[in-house]
Formats: structure tokens, sequence, C-alpha cells
């Protein structure tokens, strides 16, 4: 079901007229996985397995040398696909919204 969520997030993202960027599922290891967006800034839907949260993240700019920073605009502690069609609208709107 997860792997299966993770495809469905995948082409109703881009079916909304989003560019991914990146977009990873690692069944093998934990089973979470992460789609990040072309916006500005950039922002990411993710779900954690371990801790069974799914989030919303953009990320933080200015930061230089080093990874990625990441910060939370929207969680939800489940992932079924009530959350998961939320989870999308608002990324489409946070991403659509000037």
């Amino acid at each position: 079901m997860n792997e299966e969520l993770f495809a469905e997030a995948k082409a109703e993202i881009e079916s909304s007229g989003l560019r991914v960027l990146e977009a990873e599922c690692r069944p093998e290891m934990s089973g979470s996985w992460h789609i990040i967006v072309d916006a500005n800034p950039l922002r990411r839907l993710f779900w954690d397995r371990q801790s069974g949260w799914l989030v919303l993240e953009e990320e933080l700019t200015g930061v230089l040398n080093g990874p990625r920073v990441w910060k939370d605009i929207w969680m939800s502690q489940n992932l079924d696909r009530s959350s998961l069609d939320r989870g999308i609208r608002v990324l489409v709107e946070k991403c659509t919204v000037k």
C-alpha cells in the first residue's frame, strides 16, 4: 500500500501541473518516501514510515554549505487516502498562491 500511495501521489502532483524534481521510495530500507516539487522555495511531501508522519515541508533558503534544511508546514500522523489527498491539496495551494 505504501508504494501504491507513493506512485499515486507522484502522478497526482504531476497532473496538477507541478514539476517533480525528485521522487524516491525506499521500500527495501525503511519504507519511507519523498517527492520534491519545483517551487520557490522548494517543497517536499515526505512519508516517514518509522514515525508514522506524512509531512509537507519547504526548504529554508540562505543555508550555505550543507544538506538542505526543511521546515514543516503541514503534518498528518496517518498515511491513508484522505490524508494524502489533503497533503497534495495543501502542496498545490502553496505552490500556486503568489
